[in-house]
């Protein structure tokens, strides 16, 4: 059994101290934006360093997770930009989508709650 605690700030500034002590906590993280906001791809990076340094850890299990896919024409930020990203931190990478029928949510919590969540063995479809 695997118990899963959801903090969604949004990237509200006026939660920081909250995130750090959820952060202290966490066992893994979900690092999820949208991929209609070009800024909340770009603020990934400052949370996955974030909870690297409250971990004090150097390597942390994380999953980066693109979200609203299903918003096609809006789309800023693409797959590929994903992967780069990921690749890059080290993490695996999901797309999702929570509009009905949700693809793959249920998918990215399996994963950041497996044994060994987040290592970058294979792309997650």
């Amino acid at each position: 059994m695997c118990i899963l605690d959801v903090l969604d700030t949004a990237g509200q500034e006026e939660f920081s101290a909250m995130r750090e002590q959820y952060m202290r906590k966490g066992d893994g993280f979900l690092l999820v934006y949208s991929v209609t906001d070009q800024q909340s791809y770009e603020n990934i990076k400052h949370f996955y360093t974030q909870i690297l340094r409250v971990k004090d850890k150097d390597h942390y299990p994380m999953l980066l997770v693109a979200n609203k896919i299903d918003l096609v024409s809006l789309r800023k930020v693409s797959e590929e930009d994903g992967h780069l990203l990921a690749n890059e931190l080290d993490i695996a990478y999901i797309e999702t989508s929570a509009k009905d029928p949700p693809h793959n949510i249920d998918k990215a919590f399996h994963e950041v709650s497996s044994p060994s969540p987040g290592t970058r063995t294979q792309r997650i479809s």
